[in-house]
């Protein structure tokens, strides 16, 4: 990346709330965001634009059995990944961790833990 230039995350939660939320924190550290609801979406936004670090919500439209996480760790190895839940348990944070996703953090997300991953990502 150039000096100077922004990190570009992409935020991808079927929850309105989460997205203004996180985006707006994000945004406030000096970060470029793009929020968007669907998994769909995300692979869109990825392909078209490349991001520095993606944010996954565990479950929404397209992201049911992971599959978005998949490909993103699969196919865009040098974009790390975090996976974000509100219904966290070990299965699925194992699950997550196997797909080598750089963080799995419950909701709702400690703010400081969540700039603090974002950073080291």
């Amino acid at each position: 990346m150039e000096t100077g230039a922004k990190s570009r995350i992409l935020i991808a939660d079927d929850e309105l709330a989460i997205l203004e939320t996180t985006k707006a924190i994000l945004e406030d550290d000096g970060y470029e965001v793009l929020t968007v609801q669907a998994a769909d979406e995300a692979m869109s936004a990825v392909e078209a634009n490349g991001f520095d670090l993606v944010l996954v919500d565990y479950k929404m439209p397209g992201n049911e059995h992971l599959e978005l996480v998949r490909v993103l760790t699969e196919q865009y190895t040098e974009c790390p990944v975090i996976v974000f839940t509100g219904y966290p348990s070990l299965p699925s944070a194992i699950e997550a961790l196997h797909l080598h996703v750089f963080d799995y953090l419950p909701k709702p997300v400690d703010v400081d833990n969540l700039r603090k991953r974002v950073a080291e990502a």
